[in-house]
């Protein structure tokens, strides 16, 4: 599929790339389309980045050219202007296509910094063609809340019920702490949830949306695994950002692609099947898709000593001694 690199969607990307290569250093501040003053007035820059070390401040401005052919010199001449007009310490140009040998040249005299940024070609993956990537998927193949209560025959509730305690959605709480990793993710085992998350007393909601009390509130599941593994080149649509005077490439492999990872990796049962030892390894931790199906609840009645039988459906469900 053809991206759409134009205009200020270059621009946007070539942002993004930036901030990701600065994502860990926090003194860095990243802005688009500013206006810096000049000494005739303001001059617009694509992208500034300016860094923060104690008293000191520094300044670079990112220009973004998306043109089909490789900058020639009055490019670097026109950003070389620019940057001592605004008086910042650093200029850099990205383009998609290339720079000639005289841009190149005079760029590296003068300073600044080059960089192509496009989708990944056939070659840029030469250095890393054979990386294998193993990617762990952990997902919770069972969720069960389980709890006592006191109620009489006449109580019916909505189907979904027993996962809203205290008005909170047990299923939405357990994704978050999964997504934080705050819960146990041993896989092929029984587990339990204590949901201390939740500050008792605890209660659920009759169909009336009256409160009924319930104790010893807990949630059962079970984390089960699959394995994926592949090679980088094997996800789609990666960019290539080439440092073009020090002939450094750094490849970026799109969020979406990534997350998408089963439909480029293969699948194996155990990790002896791995064809060659993985370098890049990464857990992926999928939340559950709850799905509220015909099913039968099993509750003791602490009233009685006896078992309440719940037959959930679309509308209603009411007990069946």
């Amino acid at each position: 599929m053809k991206k759409d690199l134009s205009g200020k969607s270059f621009e946007n990307l070539t942002s993004i790339v930036f901030e990701n290569l600065t994502i860990s250093q926090e003194n860095i501040k990243i802005e688009k389309n500013v206006l810096l003053n000049g000494q005739d007035g303001k001059r617009q820059i694509d992208i500034l980045m300016t860094a923060e070390n104690g008293p000191l401040k520094t300044k670079t401005i990112i220009e973004c050219r998306d043109y089909g052919k490789n900058l020639d010199v009055t490019h670097i001449d026109g950003l070389h202007s620019k940057m001592q007009d605004v008086a910042v310490h650093q200029a850099v140009l990205v383009t998609r296509k290339g720079y000639s040998e005289k841009a190149r040249k005079k760029a590296k005299r003068l300073g600044m910094l080059l960089f192509t940024l496009d989708e990944a070609k056939e070659n840029d993956w030469d250095f890393i063609r054979n990386v294998p990537v193993f990617i762990k998927e952990l997902f919770a193949s069972s969720f069960n809340p389980i709890f006592k209560m006191k109620l009489d025959k006449e109580t019916t509730f909505t189907i979904g019920w027993n996962y809203i305690v205290n008005d909170i959605n047990l299923p939405q709480l357990f994704q978050n702490l999964l997504l934080q990793n705050k819960l146990n993710l041993e896989s092929e085992k029984a587990l339990e949830w204590d949901v201390k998350e939740i500050k008792a007393p605890y209660f659920v909601r009759d169909s009336n949306g009256a409160k009924i009390i319930i104790d010893n509130l807990k949630v059962n599941y079970e984390i089960k695994e699959n394995l994926y593994f592949g090679y980088l080149p094997d996800f789609p649509d990666n960019l290539s950002f080439k440092d073009v005077l020090e002939s450094n490439n750094r490849l970026f492999i799109k969020a979406e692609a990534l997350a998408d990872y089963r439909q480029f990796l293969n699948k194996y049962t155990m990790e002896s099947d791995f064809p060659s030892e993985p370098i890049v390894t990464l857990i992926s931790v999928v939340c559950p898709d709850f799905h509220l199906a015909l099913t039968e609840e099993t509750i003791e009645n602490t009233e009685t000593g006896g078992i309440l039988h719940y037959t959930t459906s679309p509308g209603s469900t009411s007990p069946e001694v």
